[in-house]
């Protein structure tokens, strides 16, 4: 196995230790980059390696010292339905403009599902451990694995925990994953592109997970942007220890944009061993630009995500360029507590919604938007704890709401701003949802500034209960989503998040979303279907089920894994509508992986993976 060689590697330490916060300030130098092309890298072998459950996000020994809490958390808060919630469900729903199916890819477990959208809708969607480019009206454009974009890189592990962000201000996409999750094999790939176009050429760098030769791998990435740098927040995990110790610190990694951009050198600046009153700060979360502009300070928020119960908020900034910045944390105190949430209830079996931990946030002037997973403590229900912070920059302030349901777990939210005027402070919140009753989906709610809300908009109902790992009663139920502001449409996001398939799997869904009340297009919008292929893979026939209704033309064709057309197999008004079963014969196919895409009147409806023996 070919191990990554990271040249010109020094750590320049530095500590700080001041009224009850410490940290080290160290620099990477020299890294240098490998040019790829995402559309000549996607012609390699396309290999995977299925994880059938991903390590937790703090350890191995994690899930049993969760698990206890969570127990804890159980008797002292059972499900119950609430006394003294108040209802705030007094706004109205956003609109749903798109619905597209996301990523073809099997992914691991869980999916880790991440997306980034540009300002000519070129929609990027990843999963673990794979990458695939589509057109505004969702027809595939390239299909790749993580292994395959990191070919030229001198390591060969497998990858995951893919995430991306698309820079309004420089217009171009930022990415980054890791590999392996051993300290002689951990590596952190980090790549720009160098236009907007996803499918052109990228600088990609590579270096060590374990930059301190301490014996630790790193883990659950995290990054945002200024309008000069970006930032990378990761977990730095001890290998086969107890999860007590088993976290050692997070580093956070302070990036020159335009140098990864132009494919420059880069001299890399790392944060760690952040300390305050004596306890490291965890799990730190990025807050990103709410809009285009970004300014040039950077803030994170972390919490007691372990925690049955607490109320403190961890507010870290870094003010300044690399060698000049400066760290800062405050403790902010919230007004309604978190903590750890209890699993999700499905029809056979829980989904996982590991801890407390923030997930998403947004800066906007002198406001914070933020969201997290939490119990509600009124019903018991695994809700999404909403967070407040006003004053950002004077005097910080912290308010907060948890938005549950007496009979579903919600889970895994993310949040993105919706304002048009300069004075707009609305936002909509996605979060995946659960039930005994209810497969796993997710839901959308929009909010303002006066603690409102609409009810929960559906965005993609689950079709059964998911069941992928054997013999467990606790099934990985996604770990992210991703919600990101329509910059080329102020007052439209786009989302992406799982839900329950017909198989019992774990799958993809994009939305694009508007503010209730907003004058959009009065075009007609077809939202994709599910399909069921089978069998698939195939050796010889191929047959499928969907479902169309009011379509004028009907294009059937298959393509290849870089968006090429094999073949056009139908062209026309189709001949009959509704529930429709097609059958074709994969003889003439070479052994490989397709999609069959569905179009119907210009816009893509389906894109099947098919796989042909």
């Amino acid at each position: 196995m070919k191990k990554l060689i990271v040249s010109l590697l020094i750590l320049f330490p530095f500590l700080l230790c001041a009224q009850g916060l410490q940290y080290d300030k160290s620099k990477l130098l020299g890294m240098k980059p490998v040019k790829v092309n995402m559309t000549e890298a996607a012609k390699g072998f396309h290999a995977e390696l299925q994880q059938i459950v991903a390590p937790p996000p703090s350890g191995n020994s994690y899930r049993d010292r969760l698990a206890a809490q969570k127990a804890k958390s159980a008797t002292l808060y059972p499900r119950r339905n609430s006394q003294n919630i108040e209802k705030r469900s007094v706004l109205d729903q956003p609109t749903i403009e798109r619905s597209l199916k996301g990523n073809n890819g099997t992914g691991g477990r869980p999916l880790d599902n991440n997306f980034a959208v540009n300002n000519e809708g070129q929609l990027v969607t990843l999963v673990n451990s794979s990458i695939e480019v589509k057109g505004p009206t969702g027809i595939l454009r390239l299909a790749m694995t993580l292994e395959d974009f990191a070919d030229a890189l001198p390591t060969e592990v497998f990858m995951f925990d893919p995430k991306i962000n698309f820079d309004p201000i420089a217009n171009r996409y930022i990415m980054t994953w890791l590999g392996g999750n051993a300290p002689n094999t951990s590596v952190i790939v980090f790549a720009f592109s160098e236009t907007s176009d996803a499918t052109g050429d990228w600088n990609l760098y590579g270096f060590t997970g374990n930059p301190n030769d301490d014996g630790t791998w790193s883990d659950y990435p995290m990054i945002t942007y200024t309008n000069e740098e970006c930032f990378l927040t990761l977990n730095s995990i001890l290998e086969g220890v107890a999860w007590q110790v088993g976290f050692t610190k997070t580093i956070i990694y302070q990036i020159d944009k335009a140098q990864g951009f132009a494919g420059q050198e880069l001299d890399i600046t790392l944060w760690q061993n952040v300390f305050f009153d004596g306890k490291p700060v965890r799990n730190v979360c990025p807050i990103k630009p709410a809009t285009e502009t970004a300014g040039d300070e950077v803030f994170f928020l972390s919490n007691r995500n372990f925690d049955i119960t607490n109320d403190s908020i961890f507010f870290i900034h870094i003010n300044g360029k690399q060698d000049v910045a400066e760290l800062s944390v405050d403790v902010l105190k919230s007004d309604l507590n978190y903590g750890v949430p209890p699993d999700g209830e499905q029809e056979q079996g829980f989904l996982a919604t590991n801890d407390a931990r923030i997930l998403d946030g947004y800066l906007l002037g002198d406001r914070i938007e933020f969201v997290g997973n939490s119990i509600d403590h009124n019903n018991g229900r695994a809700g999404v704890f909403h967070g407040t912070i006003e004053n950002v920059f004077t005097a910080p302030n912290l308010t907060a709401n948890i938005l549950s349901n007496d009979n579903q777990d919600y889970g895994y939210p993310s949040i993105a701003y919706t304002g048009i005027a300069p004075e707009d402070l609305d936002g909509i919140i996605m979060f995946s949802h659960t039930a005994l009753d209810r497969p796993a989906g997710h839901s959308a709610v929009y909010f303002n500034s006066l603690d409102e809300y609409s009810d929960p908009l559906t965005l993609k109902e689950g079709s059964s209960f998911i069941e992928m790992i054997a013999d467990s009663d606790v099934e990985r139920w996604g770990d992210y989503s991703a919600n990101q502001r329509d910059f080329l449409n102020p007052g439209m996001v786009w989302t992406a998040s799982s839900f329950g398939n017909t198989a019992n799997r774990n799958a993809t869904w994009l939305t694009q979303l508007a503010r209730p009340n907003m004058s959009v297009s009065t075009r007609d919008v077809l939202n994709q279907v599910e399909i069921a292929a089978f069998p698939n893979p195939t050796q010889h026939d191929l047959q499928l089920t969907f479902e169309i209704n009011d379509v004028d033309n009907l294009l059937l064709q298959i393509v290849d894994l870089q968006g090429r057309t094999v073949k056009v197999i139908h062209d026309d008004k189709p001949k009959r509508q509704g529930k429709l079963e097609f059958s074709m014969s994969t003889a003439p196919l070479a052994s490989g992986i397709y999609f069959l895409q569905i179009i119907a009147d210009g816009q893509s409806i389906g894109n099947e993976k098919i796989v042909v023996e």
